[in-house]
């Protein structure tokens, strides 16, 4: 069975490094080091669904933020497709400003990788990060990616424009993506099951206490059940009978 780490130990740990580390884009170098076998056999199965049998350069982006959930389950995902670009919104919900700039720049340089490893030498407005960090805090940044970054941005996301988004993959297998997706839906459904509706809610009180403990949030009011449905992406009516189900509730 996988080995999870407590997301309150996540935001330790990222606020450890961050203090010890003299280079505030250090996560950016993390990324650089991230490859397939970096998140074991579930970023094996994504990473290769995306990069080596995905279709097009966009449905392999995709398919990566898609399963990566399965190793990180803090953010909601959209694609916005625009006259001139694509976009692709992630909101996290964490609720750590810092793990939020952290988690957005290490991916963001494997997926440039990605995209040259299936499309070639890209144009920097071909990409656009669009990043909450301000200016100030991240002027080596633009010294680390091929893309064009915005700073002080409403959130994060990484536009991409038409001719990159729908480009042919040259390595792509249907069969092969069909398999590994296949592997990553078995291993989602796999983690439901392991994963207690129990473990959940208190995992997001523990969260809770944990952000109130460390400053990050100022009231000590537990979550209500509005807040706790709205991080497990299901109903109040769904929560309860599913608690009711367990009987703890």
């Amino acid at each position: 069975m996988p080995l999870y780490i407590k997301l309150s130990d996540v935001h330790r740990i990222v606020h450890q490094v961050d203090l010890t580390i003299n280079d505030r884009n250090w996560s950016v170098e993390l990324g650089e080091k991230l490859g397939v076998s970096s998140h074991g056999a579930v970023g094996a199965a994504a990473l290769s669904a995306a990069a080596l049998s995905a279709g097009t350069v966009g449905q392999a982006i995709e398919t990566f933020i898609q399963w990566f959930l399965l190793r990180c389950n803090v953010y909601k995902y959209s694609v916005s497709y625009q006259s001139n670009c694509v976009e692709v919104n992630v909101v996290y919900i964490s609720g750590d400003p810092l793990f939020e700039q952290v988690f957005f720049n290490a991916p963001a340089r494997p997926i440039e990788v990605m995209i040259e490893q299936l499309y070639g030498t890209f144009d920097w407005h071909d990409i656009q990060l669009s990043t909450k960090q301000i200016a100030a805090q991240g002027d080596l940044l633009q010294h680390r990616y091929k893309s064009q970054i915005i700073f002080d941005c409403a959130h994060n996301s990484v536009k991409l424009s038409h001719k990159i988004w729908n480009a042919l993959n040259p390595l792509a297998d249907d069969a092969a993506h069909q398999t590994h997706s296949n592997d990553c839906k078995m291993l989602a459904k796999s983690q439901q099951q392991n994963i207690s509706i129990k473990q959940r809610v208190e995992a997001i009180i523990e969260q809770h206490y944990a952000d109130v403990m460390a400053g990050r949030k100022e009231t000590n009011i537990p979550p209500t059940l509005i807040v706790i449905c709205e991080q497990l992406n299901m109903t109040e009516r769904t929560l309860i009978r599913q608690l009711k189900q367990a009987d703890i509730s």
